[in-house]
């Protein structure tokens, strides 16, 4: 048993749901998970950064050899030109990274400590019932950013503060609503993400109740906008 009370904020990851750790939120329609919950960072973190290119200009030399040949006193060119060969934008991905964090069984023991909040986490990616959990068999909620979350982004883009949000009831994160930010160590703070995976793998070391000791999980996070330079300025300036 590791001393969970006292690990240092480096080690440490934080999701926040407005502000808030969402396990803080979780726990409302959650009665047995127990605050806080220490997400402790073990792995390297690689920020993926994409963009697609593609040719300025997709001739086929084929179309054009009996143009040019004519143009060039019967010479067959090889149908292949320098300028097609040039770069020009297309798309860029959004942010995507994985997070490898571990739980560790403290003084409550290995159901309170590891299993109950790795299960929690991971309802985060997942759909819920629409009308709630008595509604099985009704259509489904589907995880990540509600309506609401999702117009607030498109008018802050184009300058209104809120696009037809008044009124809207925001999903809960036991619905696994809501737009995210990550705090990972003191080095980086990445808003406005969802969660795709959560993986937990529990330990085959159990505590006298048969509660696994610790787990690992595999964490694999995207954020909702596409990469721009504003947002890794952004990330920079929240830097601690």
């Amino acid at each position: 048993m590791i001393n969970i009370t006292n690990i240092p904020e480096e080690r440490k990851i934080k999701f926040l749901l407005d502000g808030t750790d969402v396990f803080e939120h979780l726990k409302k329609d959650m009665s047995n998970l127990v605050t806080p919950v220490n997400l402790i960072y073990t792995d390297d973190t690689t920020l993926e950064l994409n963009s697609k290119f593609s040719n300025l200009l997709n001739i086929k030399g084929s179309n054009l050899l009996t143009l040019l040949s004519g143009a060039t006193g019967g010479v067959v060119p090889s149908g292949q030109f320098g300028i097609q060969g040039i770069q020009v934008w297309e798309e860029t991905d959004p942010i995507e990274f994985s997070l490898s964090v571990e739980l560790h069984m403290g003084k409550n023991g290995g159901k309170t400590d590891v299993v109950i909040p790795a299960l929690a986490l991971s309802k985060l990616t997942l759909p819920s019932y629409k009308g709630g959990d008595n509604k099985k068999g009704m259509s489904l909620i589907p995880p990540g950013p509600d309506l609401k979350d999702v117009l607030k982004l498109v008018g802050s883009s184009i300058g209104i503060n809120d696009l037809f949000g008044n009124g809207r009831d925001k999903k809960s994160a036991n619905q696994g609503g809501g737009l995210l930010t990550v705090q990972i160590g003191k080095f980086l703070t990445i808003s406005n993400i969802i969660l795709t995976k959560v993986e937990p793998t529990f330990s085959s070391i159990l505590d006298e109740d048969g509660m696994p000791i610790h787990c690992k999980l595999q964490i694999e996070c995207r954020t909702v906008e596409v990469a721009t330079t504003y947002m890794i300025t952004q990330i920079i300036n929240n830097i601690k």
